[in-house]
């Protein structure tokens, strides 16, 4: 019944097979055990399930959906201020009104808010542009499962959390964790290697004496994972201005010699080529409060070898308490970045 369905709907291909109906029942109970009510009969609601259980949407399933009942007046009014916002990002490309953004442009313009790193699932045909109406066609499955979304924030936030990102982590990592095989196995392994993933290093321990310390014994789980998953470039996350941390136990040595530690797994563990980046989180307070600590950190990272030195140092300013000014002009005068 669900195959039929499926063929009603969004017309024949080879995946819809008795196979791929036993998962999307599967998934369907799946969202009924966990008080999810969503809508399956319609083209929109089937490719949302299609997609949700392994299937691989394609251009014409695409088509199909446009066909689809999701443009009422308020999601019409919606798409059209997404158009908008398309539009401005448009006069950053060579060519204008083409209905397309380059990859990197849509970043910026669209995915960058809920993104630390990008995939690129999104563009189905694989010619390095995000069509319109690839990008429309994600808005509108947002728009059909969550009716009440109630202004262009909120569609943007559900397209990209609820439809685009499970589908890119479906597109490269495949239901099971596992990377896709088949015709895309050369592009998944071109987006692994380009894959950034975030790992915070100072998991702390008390100790019997008392005051915490970070727990340099165990490899954290991020990285962990990043070795089963095949992920090789980790953001190797600290913090330098933490009062959590019991700094005359754990001194700045004790910090540098951690990164070199990490530094070592990742390129025995992960990849020899690994684009290892160093991610200072709390660099603003670091920068008032601890500047000694943080100035001898980067210097001992920035004067290790070719070989053993990071790929590069990032920072954030998550607080909002300085100027961009102000972060700019540190980050000019400090040594080593």
């Amino acid at each position: 019944m669900i195959r039929d369905r499926l063929i009603e709907q969004l017309g024949e291909d080879p995946q819809f097979t008795m196979e791929m109906a036993t998962k999307m029942k599967a998934q369907m109970d799946e969202d009924l055990g966990e008080g999810k009510k969503l809508e399956y009969r319609s083209a929109a609601g089937l490719t949302v399930l299609f997609d949700t259980s392994g299937g691989k949407v394609t251009t014409e399933m695409e088509e199909y959906c446009q066909k689809a009942d999701s443009d009422s007046k308020h999601a019409k009014n919606l798409f059209k201020e997404v158009r908008q916002i398309w539009d401005e990002w448009d006069i950053e490309d060579d060519k204008q009104n083409d209905d397309q953004l380059m990859f990197c442009t849509f970043y910026n313009g669209f995915m960058a808010p809920h993104f630390g790193c990008f995939m690129q699932a999104i563009n189905m045909d694989n010619d390095g542009y995000i069509d319109w109406k690839e990008f429309l066609f994600y808005l509108k499955r947002a728009m059909h499962q969550y009716p009440n979304i109630k202004d262009v924030d909120e569609l943007l936030r559900k397209t990209f959390t609820m439809r685009i990102i499970p589908a890119m982590r479906d597109e490269v990592l495949g239901l099971n964790g596992e990377a896709s095989q088949g015709k895309n196995e050369q592009h998944t392994a071109i987006d692994l290697a380009n894959f950034f993933i975030f790992s915070y290093q100072f998991r702390l321990i008390t100790q019997t004496s008392g005051g915490s310390v970070p727990d340099t014994k165990t490899i954290p789980v991020g990285l962990r994972k990043m070795q089963e998953q095949g992920l090789i470039n980790p953001i190797i996350e600290i913090d330098l201005a933490t009062e959590s941390i019991d700094w005359e136990k754990f001194t700045t040595e004790d910090v540098c010699q951690l990164l070199t530690e990490r530094f070592k797994w990742s390129r025995a563990y992960l990849s020899p080529d690994a684009k290892i980046l160093v991610n200072l989180r709390d660099f603003p307070d670091a920068m008032v409060y601890e500047m000694e600590r943080l100035f001898t950190v980067v210097d001992y990272l920035a004067s290790r070898p070719a070989a053993e030195r990071p790929f590069a140092i990032m920072f954030e300013e998550p607080t909002g308490k300085f100027l961009p000014e102000e972060v700019g002009a540190w980050t000019a005068g400090k040594p080593g970045s």
